[in-house]
């Protein structure tokens, strides 16, 4: 009777324990224009950790001119097993400059681009994956129907 208490108590202390969550999540958000979709999220710990030491390790950005930004990136987020450590905004237009705390600037560079696409196991050299181009927008109806014109064309014999 003693031993099946003492089983309930640890049931319950582990149902009411704080989920864990992956070490790292990262999302590939839109600005302006839609960008492919990207979500995942790391549970190598030595892999996140990596990550974690590339970004705050970043230079501090200062103000300069920088092309144009449609608003894409990423929001990479570091947890412990219960909390969130840290939130970074990651752009990947204009500068490219990352946002740790919401004021904290930093400017990435080619070191920090290749530890972060080993992280998430894509190709550091394909910059079509990191840096995605704008989903193309239908100028037409979206149809792919032939036009009437099409439809009451003469009809060659």
């Amino acid at each position: 009777m003693r031993l099946l208490g003492v089983v309930i108590a640890v049931l319950i202390a582990v149902s009411c324990s704080a989920p864990s969550a992956a070490p790292l999540r990262v999302v590939r958000y839109s600005g302006m224009v839609p960008v492919a979709a990207l979500d995942r999220s790391v549970n190598d710990v030595v892999a996140t950790q990596r990550l974690y030491d590339a970004l705050i390790s970043l230079p501090v950005a200062h103000d300069r001119w920088c092309a144009y930004a449609t608003g894409a990136g990423y929001e990479l987020v570091f947890s412990d097993t219960f909390r969130r450590t840290l939130v970074a905004t990651v752009e990947i237009g204009g500068c490219f400059e990352v946002l740790l705390h919401g004021t904290d600037r930093r400017t990435t560079n080619d070191a920090f681009w290749t530890v972060f696409a080993k992280t998430l196991g894509l190709d550091p050299g394909n910059t079509d994956l990191l840096f995605p181009q704008p989903l193309s927008f239908s100028r037409g109806t979206g149809s792919h129907a032939p036009a009437l014109r099409d439809r009451f064309a003469p009809r060659r014999l």
